[in-house]
C-alpha cells in the first residue's frame, strides 16, 4: 500500500497544530483536578473536529470524502442539521441527477460496499469503483493523522497542559 508523502504529513501536522493552538487560546484551561467530565468530553470533541478539519483541508477539494467531510464539519460548527446541508447540496444539476439515478439502481449491492458507503464521508454518492479509490485514500489520510497525533503526544508528554 502506498504511503502518504512527507509533504502531506507535514501540511496536516502544521494545520492541526495551528488549530490546537487556537483551541487552547480560545478556551479556559482549568487544572486537571478541576476538569469536569463534561469539559473533558467537550475538549476531546473539539480536538477530534480539528483533526478531521485539518485532514480535509490538507487534501483539499480534490477528493469526494474531503468535500463531504468539510460540509459535515461546517454544518456541525454552524449548528445546522446535517440533513439540511444534504438537502441544500442536492440541487438538481445534471451531474447530481445522474448520481441519484445510479444510487437507486445500485440498491442490491452487497453489504460490504454498503458499509463502506456508510463509513467513508461522501461515500453514499459514489459508484463502487470511486468508493474503493476514495476509501484507500481516506485510510491513508487517517493513518497519517494517527501517526502525527501520536508523535505530537510523544513530544508533548513532558510539557504541562
Amino acid at each position: 500500500m502506498k504511503t502518504p508523502s512527507n509533504s502531506i504529513k507535514r501540511r496536516f501536522a502544521l494545520k492541526f497544530l495551528r488549530t490546537l493552538v487556537r483551541i487552547r487560546k480560545s478556551t479556559h484551561q482549568p487544572s486537571p483536578s478541576q476538569s469536569s467530565t463534561w469539559e473533558i468530553r467537550r475538549r476531546a470533541q473539539r480536538i477530534k473536529l480539528a483533526a478531521y478539519s485539518s485532514m480535509a483541508r490538507t487534501v483539499g477539494s480534490k477528493r469526494a470524502w474531503s468535500r463531504a467531510l468539510t460540509m459535515k464539519l461546517r454544518a456541525a460548527m454552524g449548528n445546522r442539521p446535517w440533513s439540511m446541508i444534504k438537502q441544500e447540496s442536492k440541487k438538481m444539476t445534471r451531474r447530481k441527477l445522474i448520481a441519484k439515478r445510479k444510487r437507486h439502481m445500485e440498491k442490491d449491492l452487497n453489504s460490504g460496499v454498503q458499509e463502506l458507503r456508510r463509513l467513508v464521508p461522501g461515500g453514499q454518492w459514489m459508484d463502487p469503483l470511486s468508493l474503493m479509490q476514495e476509501t484507500a485514500h481516506f485510510l491513508r489520510c487517517l493513518e497519517t493523522q494517527v501517526r502525527v497525533m501520536r508523535s505530537i503526544v510523544a513530544e508533548g508528554e513532558g510539557f504541562p497542559c
